[in-house]
């Protein structure tokens, strides 16, 4: 018998990261039933207003430092960092962000920017969907979207502190 930890789990719930202050949510699909997780960005976050697969023109330097190892380097930008140094690259906020599955959302809510990924990936399993449990495939509980959703506040923070 398969464990189901979602009939115990909340549907909504909002909290602010203690770091940065950012607004943070999880949110439950509303017919696949997954977690998925945001974060609302400040106005004053470089980030405000770019869509995640926009390309960004960044300096080289912040881009080592910040990008995953295996993304080096990169490949129509959009935004210019504040202050720019030189070299430059040019990124898109998607391949500078590590959440599960990948950033799969950024859009205006309610005047607001959010960027956010969700747990319906290949190998994730959906509570609409226990036939794939026999496959291997995962759930991906409260406590793991909240992890990787503060994860993903704490990325976007450290991302608006090389902004000055």
């Amino acid at each position: 018998m398969i464990s189901k930890p979602w009939e115990n789990e909340p549907d909504d719930v909002i909290w602010l990261h203690d770091a940065s202050g950012y607004a943070c949510q999880i949110l439950r699909h509303p017919t696949q039933k997954y977690l998925c997780g945001y974060v609302t960005l400040p106005e004053d976050h470089p980030f405000h207003g770019i869509d995640y697969s926009d390309d960004i023109i960044i300096p080289e330097a912040i881009y080592k430092e910040i990008a995953l190892e295996d993304d080096w380097p990169p490949t129509k930008p959009k935004f210019i960092w504040h202050k720019t140094p030189t070299p430059l690259v040019t990124v898109s906020p998607e391949r500078l962000l590590n959440a599960h599955g990948g950033i799969t959302f950024s859009q205006e809510v309610k005047g607001q920017h959010v960027y956010g990924f969700d747990c319906g990936h290949s190998g994730d399993l959906s509570p609409v969907s226990l036939q794939f449990a026999v496959h291997g495939y995962v759930y991906r509980d409260w406590d793991y979207v909240t992890a990787e959703t503060e994860r993903l506040a704490q990325q976007l923070y450290e991302i608006a502190s090389y902004k000055t």
